[in-house]
């Protein structure tokens, strides 16, 4: 939602109507005005209001406005910020104008970002198919499908959207993501020449997303000022809304820590910083969840819920509102899970409704230096040398900055190789569960490479579905390996993942964007990794992971060296024996999996930078210590 205080000197909202009596009015007045109309009455009451402002306003051209498509802009503006209010405005535009597409695309992300997949796929299937479907919502469509049904068709209708509007660079950065998922990588290396080239001008909106970026791109430089556009493009101020300030309790109470985050659910996200949440120190912390995702009935959100003491579903309400809510709990800090991920809510950081604020565990990297006022790392994700590109105020780990909750699972016992339809008796089984978009062909080439010195190796990926196991497949058999030694397996719930995970000999990590809670998920069911050593935050996680659980010899600095220690430890079976036992035996016990020496890191670098903010000093890079 808008407010005044953050616009810019040039409108956010250029379109301008004539309203009665002949008096103009642009999109920030009718948006501010629609916001206020909700607050005080309610979303029918808005809606009827916008309609009443359509009906007697005109195009600047003298024109009649339409109604239907009027509504729909104003919902644009609340999709991100007030949801409820945005489908209340596109419920109406149904009625309206049933034929219209824009409002289903709408429609489509506001059920996609509530986890209501299967109206969100409906919703986006009925635009792609269409006859009357520009280019622009054909690509809309396909960005969002491909996440749900990899398939040609998807692929095949964004590629001709993207000739038809001749190759554009606005919508490169979408079809790239869409080219990732389905292994297609000889469009996929023609997008990232193209994006390149942008950056190498200068040009850093391209509308690409923020982890797709991270995907291919790991020269740090160039993923700040990519950041950084990015926050300016979503209009986050840069801290120009003034945060509450800070006040000591007399009475000593305990600091009030709340956590924001769209992933409280079946989530990679959720498994690890449950970790926190369950070593929390509730004697002198007062901890606060805000919901922004939805209840999914999991049992890992069940168990979040059980450890934290106040609870709030925000996803219905505004950025406005959220802050305001976490203004009247007085926060002393806020933690963010997201960063720019799909789902996040930036918009509430944008108010500052805390003291200070920190990103953590959700985003592997800068925020633009924009909203928060921390990011949480260590110094193997953050050497000195690269310090330079991260503006906000670092807090430093001891060891891996990663938290996780794997020490208080039990591991399941893995199900028969039958079961799996794994080769386990004639092969050596090399694992890889990362989505398949971290895949690029220079990797695949790698992990070729070493299948052909490896004839007894077999490769076993997570199913990227039948768009890209046709393009792997092609790609297996140019580099001379059967595909028959590449199998599939499917998603699963997360303790039966954990149990096939077992019969893994290896695990293969890709690059630039590394594995993270795959990596912790393979060391805990006693699996190697071998990992590359990465160039920023995204790509060093792993290598962070791995040289805490004293597994420093399998991170190699090159893909030749990659190669050559898969060859070698394969190739030699006392030699991969004696490291799946000290995965086994020793890795379990160690610092990695020790969450509650980390929480008490982490809370102790939060009296720190509470500390800093009582004493109005300007925040500043802390070094954890082993606790408080």
């Amino acid at each position: 939602m808008a407010l005044k205080k953050h616009k810019t000197k040039k409108s956010r909202r250029g379109k301008k109507i004539a309203g009665t009596k002949g008096k103009t009015l642009g999109m920030d007045e009718i948006v501010d005005q629609a916001q206020r109309i909700l607050i005080s009455s309610g979303s029918e009451a808005m809606v009827a209001a916008m309609e009443k402002i359509a009906a007697k306003a005109a195009n600047p051209d003298g024109r009649p406005v339409n109604p239907a498509d009027f509504l729909t802009t104003v919902a644009t503006y609340f999709v991100y910020s007030n949801q409820s209010a945005a489908m209340a405005l596109l419920k109406r535009v149904e009625v309206l104008a049933p034929e219209a597409l824009k409002p289903r695309l709408l429609m489509a992300n506001i059920h996609d970002s509530l986890g209501k997949w299967n109206m969100a796929r409906e919703a986006a299937l009925e635009v792609i198919r269409s006859q009357h479907a520009t280019p622009d919502e054909v690509l809309n469509s396909a960005n969002l499908l491909i996440r749900f049904e990899n398939s040609r068709f998807i692929v095949k209708a964004a590629w001709e959207a993207f000739i038809r509007l001749n190759r554009p660079l606005r919508w490169s950065g979408p079809l790239l993501f869409i080219a990732l998922k389905a292994a297609e990588w000889t469009l996929a290396e023609e997008l990232i020449s193209q994006i390149r080239k942008a950056y190498d001008a200068g040009q850093f909106t391209t509308n690409e997303g923020m982890r797709s970026h991270l995907l291919w791109c790991d020269d740090e430089k160039t993923n700040q000022l990519v950041v950084r556009a990015w926050a300016y493009k979503f209009q986050i101020p840069n801290h120009n809304v003034i945060a509450p300030p800070y006040q000591e309790n007399p009475d000593g109470r305990r600091l009030r820590v709340g956590y924001l985050s769209s992933d409280f659910r079946e989530h990679p996200v959720a498994h690890l910083i449950n970790g926190l949440f369950r070593h929390h120190d509730r004697d002198n912390f007062e901890i606060f969840l805000y919901c922004s995702g939805w209840d999914d009935g999991s049992i890992i959100r069940q168990d979040i819920m059980g450890h934290c003491e106040h609870v709030y579903s925000v996803s219905r309400l505004s950025d406005t509102d959220t802050a305001e809510l976490m203004r009247k709990q007085e926060l002393d800090i806020l933690v963010e899970l997201n960063g720019p991920t799909q789902g996040n809510r930036m918009g509430v950081l944008a108010h500052q409704p805390a003291p200070v604020s920190i990103g953590y565990i959700g985003w592997p990297g800068s925020y633009g230096g924009r909203v928060v006022h921390y990011i949480v790392a260590d110094d193997y994700t953050v050497p000195p040398e690269s310090r330079k590109h991260y503006p906000e105020k670092i807090i430093y780990m001891q060891n891996t900055y990663m938290i996780n909750d794997h020490k208080a699972w039990q591991l399941p016992p893995p199900p028969p190789c039958e079961r799996l339809e794994l080769p386990k008796d004639q092969f050596l089984i090399l694992g890889m569960f990362n989505s398949i978009n971290k895949v690029r062909e220079p990797v695949w080439a790698v992990w070729m490479q070493i299948l052909k010195q490896v004839p007894e190796a077999w490769l076993w990926i997570l199913d990227p579905g039948p768009a890209a196991r046709q393009n792997l497949g092609k790609s297996a058999r140019k580099h001379g390996v059967d595909p028959s030694r590449i199998g599939a397996a499917p998603k699963l719930k997360h303790d039966a993942h954990l149990a096939r995970l077992q019969h893994c000999d290896l695990m293969l990590d890709p690059w630039p964007y590394g594995g993270h809670t795959c990596t912790f998920d393979a060391l805990f069911a006693g699996v190697p990794v071998l990992a590359l050593q990465g160039n920023n935050i995204a790509g060093r996680v792993g290598g962070g992971i791995l040289r805490d659980a004293g597994l420093e010899e399998l991170v190699q600095p090159d893909p030749d060296a990659y190669v050559r220690k898969a060859v070698e430890v394969l190739g030699n079976p006392n030699k991969l024996k004696r490291l799946q036992r000290f995965v086994r035996e020793e890795v379990p016990g160690g610092i990695v999996f020790d969450a509650r020496k980390k929480t008490r890191q982490l809370e102790a670098a939060y009296y720190q930078v509470i500390k800093r903010a009582a004493q109005g000093l300007p925040p500043a890079d802390i070094a954890c210590g082993t606790g408080y």
